[in-house]
Formats: C-alpha cells, sequence, structure tokens
C-alpha cells in the first residue's frame, strides 16, 4: 500500500500523471485504478477500501484476495501472525526480539507474559516487547491468577511481582532455587523449588516449608482452585494438598522419572507430564497413563496446558535438545502436532482460539485453530 502511495506521490511531483490519476482530500495522490485511503495506507483498490469503510484500524477483514486480513489507514491488508484480530491456522512463528522465554503466560486474548534470563517480554496483540529487568537473577516462570492483576514471577533466588511496569521482590527463600510458579488468585500464590521446598503466600507474607513426603527438587507447581493444588518433581514425585497436608499420590509402577509440569481443568481432569514420554491423568480416583499415539515417543515433556477436557497441548523436547514438539490431546489420544527445529520449553493459551509456544533461539509461535 504504502508502495502504492509513493509512487503516486512521485509521479505527481514529476508532472506526469495520468488524467485518471486524483488527489485525496489528505493531499496525496493515488494513480488510476486505486482509491483513497487514510495514513499510513494512503491509497487501496476499490475492494480494500470498501472492505474497511468505517472500520476502526485492525478490525479484521476480506476481499476476493485478502481470505485473512486486517483495516488499516482505511484498506483491508494480508494479516501478520503478531497481530491479534489475524488467525493462525496452523502453528505459525511470531517476531520477536529478546532472551530465550523459559515460560510464558496467555493472560487474556491479545495478551501474553514471557520471562528469560533477565528479562520480561509482552505481547500487547499487536508486537513482543522484551524488557531487562534484573542483571543479577534468572526467571524461570511466570502466572498470572484467572482473576487478572499483576504477574508472579519465580526465579533462581526470589518470588518476583510485575505490575507491567516495575519488577518487585516479593520473597527471597532462604537458600532456594525456584523452578516454578502458581496462583489461584492475587491473594493464594505458590512457588516450588530444590530440596523440596514450597513458598505459599498471601500477598503479603510468602512462608517457606520442606515436604516432609520427599526431598526431591520440585519442579512444577497448578492446580484448578486453593483447594486442590498439585506439586511435582524428580524422581516421579507427585503430591496433592489435601485436609491441610500435602500427601503422595499413588502412580502406575513404571513412572520413575522426573515429573516437570501439572495442569488441573477440575478435580477429577488433571494432567501431568515429564521425562521419558510421561503423561499422566488422573480422573478423581486414580492415575493412568494418557493414552497416546506411537510416533509420542522419545520426548522430556516440559509443559502443559488446556482450555478444556479435549482440548489440551504439551510441549516438549527430544533427548538430545535438538527437536521440539507440540503435542495435542482431543479427549481420546495424545498426537503430535508440530515439531521444530529448537527446544521447546513452555505452552500456554487463553482457550481454545489463542495459543502460544515459546522455546530456544527466539522461538515463540501461535496457533488460533484451524
Amino acid at each position: 500500500m504504502r508502495r502504492l502511495a509513493a509512487l503516486g506521490l512521485a509521479v505527481a511531483l514529476a508532472g506526469c500523471l495520468k488524467p485518471s490519476a486524483h488527489t485525496c482530500t489528505g493531499g496525496w495522490t493515488c494513480p488510476a485504478g486505486l482509491e483513497c485511503a487514510d495514513m499510513p495506507t494512503f491509497c487501496g483498490s476499490p475492494a480494500e477500501v470498501a472492505a474497511c469503510k468505517d472500520a476502526a484500524d485492525f478490525t479484521a477483514c476480506s476481499t476476493t484476495a485478502v481470505s485473512d486480513g486486517f483495516c488499516q489507514g482505511g484498506a483491508c491488508q494480508a494479516c501478520v501472525t503478531d497481530y491479534e484480530v489475524c488467525p493462525a491456522h496452523t502453528w505459525s512463528p511470531m517476531t520477536y526480539v529478546g532472551p530465550d522465554l523459559t515460560s510464558v503466560v496467555v493472560d487474556k486474548p491479545g495478551s501474553a507474559i514471557g520471562v528469560g534470563g533477565g528479562s520480561v517480554a509482552r505481547w500487547d496483540g499487536l508486537t513482543w516487547s522484551s524488557m531487562t529487568v534484573t542483571a543479577t537473577d534468572v526467571l524461570r516462570s511466570v502466572w498470572v491468577p484467572p482473576e487478572g492483576g499483576d504477574a508472579w514471577i519465580a526465579s533462581s533466588t526470589n518470588i518476583y511481582r510485575w505490575d507491567g511496569t516495575t519488577l518487585m521482590t516479593a520473597a527471597t527463600p532462604a537458600t532456594t532455587s525456584l523452578f516454578s510458579v502458581w496462583a489461584s488468585s492475587q491473594t493464594d500464590i505458590y512457588a516450588v523449588g530444590s530440596s523440596s521446598t514450597i513458598v505459599h503466600g498471601d500477598g503479603t507474607m510468602f512462608p517457606a516449608t520442606q515436604l516432609a513426603v520427599t526431598t526431591r527438587t520440585l519442579q512444577g507447581v497448578g492446580g484448578s482452585s486453593a483447594s486442590d493444588v498439585y506439586v511435582v518433581g524428580s524422581a516421579a514425585t507427585l503430591v496433592h494438598f489435601e485436609g491441610g497436608m500435602w500427601v503422595q499420590q499413588t502412580l502406575p509402577a513404571d513412572v520413575t522419572g522426573a515429573l516437570r509440569a501439572v495442569w488441573a481443568d477440575a478435580p477429577n481432569d488433571v494432567f501431568v507430564v515429564g521425562n521419558s514420554d510421561t503423561i499422566l491423568h488422573f480422573d478423581g480416583t486414580t492415575w493412568t497413563h494418557s493414552p497416546a499415539a506411537a510416533d509420542v515417543t522419545g520426548l522430556n515433556l516440559r509443559s502443559v496446558w488446556g482450555s478444556g477436557p479435549s482440548d489440551v497441548y504439551a510441549v516438549g523436547t527430544d533427548a538430545a535438545n535438538a527437536t521440539g514438539t507440540i503435542l495435542h490431546f482431543d479427549g481420546q489420544m495424545w498426537t503430535t502436532m508440530q515439531t521444530e527445529p529448537v527446544t521447546l520449553t513452555a505452552i500456554s493459551g487463553s482457550g481454545p482460539h489463542e495459543v502460544i509456544a515459546v522455546g530456544a533461539t527466539e522461538t515463540v509461535l501461535r496457533y488460533t485453530g484451524p
């Protein structure tokens, strides 16, 4: 669009405009066959301008030539994966420049927060931006409660609160390295880490405790509510908060490796993923292996998230950390959805039509459904 506008202006200056060229209200000139639009588009085809008549910028549009488009400057333009209004019917790369992200949370449609290194990254529905917030710490995990509000971040040494602008230290557990954070609300926050440590805070105070049922490193925490919380870790550690105490869960006998992440839709619908292709499901009574296709093999799974019991995603990487894989569960079976030539570290979404996965070499992928 801008190229055509520039061409029209150049021709006008040269005094070589054809009689059918016309000057727009804003002062620029559009060549024959194009109609006046607004800045920064300037000129567009009749179909492009008609599709966005009286429409605000970044409104969805379409023409016979552009099936998925967005309005900008009064004309319909081909979609860009970074824009919330634009669909991503297959896993598509987003534009991101910054430290590799190790965790991501999509806190609402058109909004996501990621962390990696000493930086916090933010997607505002249009672009990703990255901000260095600490030069001495490594940010590992981020979560925003369902109610919204501030993000909670776990690092190698601290629990932080981030309000979108400022990173504030909420707690510094002694001699503990933290790996994961989750919150049911802004006054019910959990973080877990080394030496079987669980930190549970109300937003102001964050007392740390050590599990009596295990001495393992705890690597993930999640739940469906404040009264339904799970913690997972090395050597098949899986504990549940029950009646004021943490209780080790009974798992299939062949589960012996590290468990890395947990996602719970309800007390009777919980998924846990881990190393060696481990995908477990709890139906409210028993933990079992969740069925997977034959090609789901050789994976160390790192993250799991779902929009409901028949729409669950997991990401992981092969043993060589060379190929990342995105898996999907449709309520019946896990299947391979996408592979990437990089390590994939985390996945999150706001619903079935907004899912984001992140990984090494500045990888950020977006999917909005078929």
